[in-house]
C-alpha cells in the first residue's frame, strides 16, 4: 500500500501496546498544524487479505495538545477507535474553537492497542503498526467559528 505523498505527510509512526505510547516522528512527537484531515496506515498485518471484521484488536488514537504553563492540558479529548485494515482509514478533527481564537492549534497523538480475547484467552492478530498522516492541504483558519447564542431566558436543568 503506497501513500500519494502530494496529498499526504507522515507525522510519525508507532508499535500500539496496551498502554498509550506517543506517535512519534524519528524519536521525536510528531507535531500536525493548521490541518484537520488525517489518514492511518497499518503495516505488518499478519494477513492482509483478512476482512477487518475479524481483527480481534483495535487502535485506540487521541489527540494530545500542548500543556499550558501551569503543566495542564485543558482540553480533553475523546479516543477514536479503528479496527485493523489492509486499507488506509481517512478521519477529520475540528479544531476546538478556543484554540483558534488562542492561535494555539498545533497537536500531537498518542495511541494504544486494544485487545480482545477468545474462550482459549488467544489473540492472534499479529504485532501490527500504525503510521498517521496529515494532510498537506491546510485549513482556512482566517475566521473561528461563529458564537452559539445564548439560551433563553426560561432555559434550566430538568432532573
Amino acid at each position: 500500500m503506497t501513500v500519494d505523498v502530494t496529498k499526504w505527510r507522515a507525522i510519525g509512526t508507532a508499535i500500539p501496546q496496551a498502554d498509550w505510547t506517543p506517535v512519534e516522528r524519528q524519536g521525536v512527537p510528531g507535531l500536525s498544524t493548521a490541518v484537520e484531515s488525517f489518514l492511518v496506515v497499518f503495516y505488518n498485518l499478519k494477513n492482509p487479505n483478512q476482512a477487518d471484521f475479524l481483527y480481534r484488536s483495535k487502535l485506540v488514537v487521541r489527540m494530545v495538545y500542548p500543556q499550558n504553563r501551569y503543566g495542564l492540558r485543558g482540553i480533553e479529548t475523546k479516543p477514536l477507535w479503528f479496527r485493523p485494515s489492509p486499507d488506509p482509514t481517512e478521519f477529520t478533527l475540528d479544531f476546538p474553537r478556543a484554540m483558534l481564537e488562542s492561535g494555539t492549534i498545533f497537536r500531537s497523538f498518542e495511541c494504544r492497542r486494544w485487545n480482545r480475547f477468545n474462550r482459549s484467552n488467544l489473540n492472534t492478530d499479529g504485532a501490527w503498526e500504525i503510521e498517521i498522516y496529515e494532510s498537506l492541504n491546510p485549513v482556512d483558519l482566517g475566521e473561528p467559528p461563529p458564537v452559539p447564542p445564548p439560551r433563553g431566558p426560561g432555559w434550566e436543568w430538568q432532573y
